[in-house]
């Protein structure tokens, strides 16, 4: 097959943006391939084929992922003009795809790079009105290829200087008689772990909201497996509003949210309940779609302590379209289309109407749950039902008030675990001591003869609320001592007068970054560090020594890496390029695992860049997997859960005066935090 190049077909770019646009930004395989169903779908596909290898380590020499459509393909001219542009956007000539019947989902013209983050070379075949045009990519060749400006130079590198790329062409508008459509072949594979098929339908599934019959999307296994893609759904206990309900009975609600900048915008969206928590990451949470493509991986809108019902979040999946969120002059989509600069006023005004959501769906939620759990003792359970039934006149009464606060009560809990304490209770009422006590109860005076009882049954919400305000005390003291360093201009690390440093309080107190971490690793060697945890030993020649401040662990899932500066002196430059080299490493390292680990990074600076570092830190900003805070921002964060934390403990009894009296110390105590 004839192999050649022509000046006027290249592809003109930086290194820096093939790496970050391609490599870094789709590592993982459903977020490479669903930018290739998406620019099928923008090319009038009504079928794509996904053909992919499954069950078995990625990066065997003769490995390939294939996609397949039927959509209107590219002519030569088209294909250099349009997708070998870096960064077009489509959008700007028509917001409707060739055929005039789909509003396109591509706008930044990167999609295309995508193959690269899972594969070395991308072949891309395309017909065309009979013309056949067919061009080889190839990761190796971009990299070497020579600046656009011949006397620039391409010392170790060059990410930011300009270069010209000729694709190697296999054919230039040949005549066939094919059928129209394209064809990409990701060859070259990296090495990734095994795909499991049904997860990547389900993740894949959660991308979009385009599968129909006009768009039908297929994956198959290299061994014969297949499944179609749908629209993302789950059975739901509960779901808002019902699957024929809503503002269309389409099973969607609508609603509008009052922005700054665009007035008020239309929403879309449904919540639902599952009947036992939801294991699968790409099930749970709420996803924001915006014209047919997700904009925000599932999340609970940010949702903190403090809310009825929160215990839910681990039941609850939906959806929410906000097409506006892509249509916007100001760009607030992260580039793998995978996060909302939730900043931005008009998104933010979007995260506080989803936050509300929430809490209302939680709310209702639980008042659901416990009225359920009670119609299943009835239908469910009947031999509890027959011991309460066995009862007669007042003592049966009592019994059936019991039950109806024990099932609100704990109507957050798994369906087993509620039964499983009704049961006892009803059992337990034949025991002297329960019987006795509802026998005081109900010959007592007391306007309320159930309120004995019900206090005998929140006394261990009192000694709960108790044991969190001693907790409280000692997290005060940790907190009020972290606002002094802080205001104090601590160094990171001890100086040489001995003082406490941020880096030794953090170590001491970690909850201070974050509640959820299970461990925290310090100040240890990164080469050490990888060769234990991951058996990664770098060459001799690289080892340098570098030492990271803090590794936290979420769970077998997750992994965070933290870097800490002085509440002093602005960060320089320096720092910030550690922090990516450890990154880099830390991700090619996980790479390496069965099962690897989520990566992101966080830096905590005090808000004041170095100059010379602010485009450093400006690309950090833009970057998704990092997350970037002041020392002021995480201090303000730990006084808002504290007082969560008062409000909550405070609700299990706001009347008992041992609370009362814990509480006001409590809430003495974050006042002079704040002062």
């Amino acid at each position: 097959m004839p192999q050649e190049t022509y000046d006027d077909f290249k592809l003109t770019f930086e290194i820096a943006i093939i790496e970050h646009l391609g490599l870094n930004l789709y590592s993982e395989v459903h977020a490479a391939i669903s930018e290739m169903i998406a620019n099928s779908y923008d090319a009038d596909a009504e079928h794509v084929t996904v053909m992919l290898p499954v069950d078995e380590q990625l990066g065997g020499h003769d490995q390939t992922i294939v996609i397949k459509d039927d959509g209107h393909g590219m002519t030569y001219e088209e294909a250099r003009d349009k997708y070998l542009k870096i960064g077009r956007n489509r959008r700007r000539s028509s917001r409707k795809s060739r055929g005039g019947k789909r509003t396109v989902i591509g706008k930044k013209g990167i999609g295309k790079l995508a193959g690269f983050g899972i594969a070395e070379q991308i072949r891309v075949r395309t017909v065309s009105s009979g013309k056949l045009t067919e061009f080889v990519l190839n990761l190796k060749d971009i990299r070497q290829a020579m600046p656009k400006d011949r006397s620039a130079s391409v010392q170790d590198g060059a990410p930011d200087v300009t270069r010209e790329y000729k694709p190697r062409v296999l054919h230039k508008d040949a005549s066939t008689d094919e059928e129209d459509g394209t064809l990409v072949h990701l060859e070259q594979l990296r090495y990734l772990d095994a795909i499991d098929l049904d997860d990547f339908v389900r993740r894949l599934s959660r991308k979009f909201a385009i599968f129909g019959a006009d768009f039908v999307v297929k994956v198959k296994s290299v061994g014969g497996e297949e499944r179609t893609l749908a629209r993302h759904q789950v059975p739901c206990q509960f779901r808002y509003p019902a699957e024929d309900g809503g503002t269309k009975n389409d099973g969607w609600e609508e609603d509008y949210v009052p922005t700054p900048r665009g007035g008020k915008r239309k929403v879309r969206y449904w919540v639902g309940f599952t009947k036992t928590t939801i294991k699968e990451d790409a099930y749970r949470g709420i996803s924001v779609l915006a014209n047919g493509k997700s904009v925000q991986e599932p999340f609970d809108f940010r949702v903190t302590g403090g809310v009825t019902g929160q215990f839910g979040l681990q039941y609850m999946t939906g959806e929410v379209e906000a097409n506006w969120l892509d249509d916007s002059a100001v760009d607030v989509v992260a580039s793998d289309r995978a996060s909302v600069r939730w900043t931005d006023p008009d998104a933010a005004a979007l995260l506080r109407w989803g936050q509300e959501l929430v809490k209302d769906k939680l709310a209702d939620w639980s008042k659901r749950r416990a009225q359920k759990t009670k119609d299943d003792i009835k239908d469910k359970y009947p031999e509890i039902l027959e011991e309460i039934e066995s009862y007669t006149g007042a003592a049966k009464k009592e019994l059936e008030r019991v039950v109806d606060h024990v099932v609100s009560a704990l109507s957050q809990v798994g369906e087993k675990r509620r039964i499983s304490v009704v049961r006892s209770i009803v059992q337990a009422y034949r025991h002297d001591y329960i019987r006795d006590l509802l026998l005081r109860i109900m010959n007592t005076t007391s306007r309320n003869p159930f309120e004995e009882f019900a206090k005998a049954l929140e006394e261990w919400d009192i000694i709960d609320a108790v044991l969190t305000f001693q907790e409280l005390t000692v997290k005060a003291e940790a907190i009020q001592t972290f606002d002094i360093l802080i205001k104090g201009r601590a160094t990171e690390v001890k100086s040489k007068s001995g003082d406490l440093s941020l880096h030794e309080h953090i170590a001491e107190h970690p909850w201070l970054i974050s509640y959820e971490y299970s461990e925290m690793r310090s100040e240890r060697n990164v080469d050490n560090y990888l060769l234990e945890e991951y058996g990664v030993d770098p060459d001799p020649r690289d080892k340098d020594g570098m030492r990271f401040d803090f590794v936290a662990i979420h769970s077998s899932e997750r992994i965070e890496l933290i870097e800490i500066k002085s509440a002093k002196d602005p960060i320089d430059k320096r720092g910030i390029d550690n922090l990516t080299e450890y990154r880099y490493r830390f991700s090619e390292a996980i790479k390496q695992r069965t099962k690897p680990r989520k990566l992101s990074a966080i830096l905590i600076y005090n808000g004041k860049v170095k100059s010379g570092a602010e485009s450093s830190m400006d690309a950090l900003i833009s970057n998704p997997d990092y997350e970037i805070y002041t020392w002021e921002e995480i201090l303000s964060r730990n006084l808002t859960i504290y007082r969560e934390q008062i409000e909550r403990a405070k609700a299990k009894n706001p009347n008992d005066p041992r609370i009362v009296r814990l509480g006001d110390a409590a809430e003495k105590r974050r006042r002079v935090v704040n002062t």
